[in-house]
C-alpha cells in the first residue's frame, strides 16, 4: 500500500541482519519477479551486513518454488518497479 502511494517503508529487526533482510528479499521476489538470488544480491548491495540464517534461506527457496509452481527459478529480468531507493 505504501509503495503504491509512493511512500517509503522501514523494515527492521534486532540487528537488521537476518529477519528483516529475509522479509525484504521475499517481498522483492513476489512483487518485482526477482529470483531469490537476484533479490538477495540486490539487498546485499544496499546493506552488506545481511546474512539470513540457514532456516530462512531454506524458507526463501521454498517460497521461490511456490511462486514458480514447483519449477526451477524464474529466468526473468528483474524489475525494480520504482524500488531503486535505499533498502
Amino acid at each position: 500500500e505504501a509503495h503504491q502511494l509512493g511512500e517509503g517503508v522501514l523494515i527492521h529487526c534486532q540487528a537488521g541482519v537476518s529477519r528483516s533482510a529475509t522479509l525484504v528479499i521475499a517481498y522483492l521476489m513476489k512483487h518485482t519477479l526477482m529470483t531469490m538470488s537476484d533479490a538477495y544480491k540486490y539487498v546485499k548491495g544496499k546493506r552488506p551486513v545481511i546474512s539470513p540464517n540457514l532456516n530462512f534461506m531454506g524458507q526463501l527457496l521454498e517460497f521461490e518454488m511456490d511462486l514458480n509452481k514447483g519449477l526451477t527459478p524464474r529466468m526473468l529480468t528483474p524489475k525494480l518497479n520504482g524500488l531503486e531507493t535505499e533498502v
